[in-house]
């Protein structure tokens, strides 16, 4: 691992495993001790931060049902790609309109520099 490749040292993780589904949260919405969402309410996360590939698909849907199921959600736009860019900027504006918060993983991790 490189340098500057490592996870802050506030910040958790929760792994899911890889599936078909097009949201972390899918299936496992409503079973309270399973799952992704039933660890991060059993944690007492409240908010919950987004980063990956296919912005406009799998995080655009994890976004999506992490605000169903009331968490803030903060999407990390430096952090995300999507599979089509126009898609990806409509995936952008979609969740910025249902509440999801639109920041840069300087702000994540309290290195952003203000400009005067």
């Amino acid at each position: 691992m490189t340098t500057g490749g490592g996870l802050h040292s506030h910040l958790t993780t929760f792994d899911e495993k890889p599936s078909h589904q097009p949201d972390a949260f899918e299936e496992t919405s409503f079973q309270i001790e399973t799952g992704l969402f039933g660890a991060l309410q059993l944690a007492g996360v409240e908010q919950v931060f987004l980063t990956g590939v296919a912005e406009d698909y799998c995080v655009k849907y994890t976004a999506l049902q992490a605000l169903k199921e009331g968490f803030d959600v903060y999407l990390v736009t430096d952090a995300t790609k999507p599979v089509i860019e126009a898609q990806g900027q409509e995936a952008l504006e979609d969740l910025k309109q249902k509440g999801a918060k639109l920041i840069k993983s300087c702000e994540v991790l309290g290195t952003c520099e203000c400009s005067s």
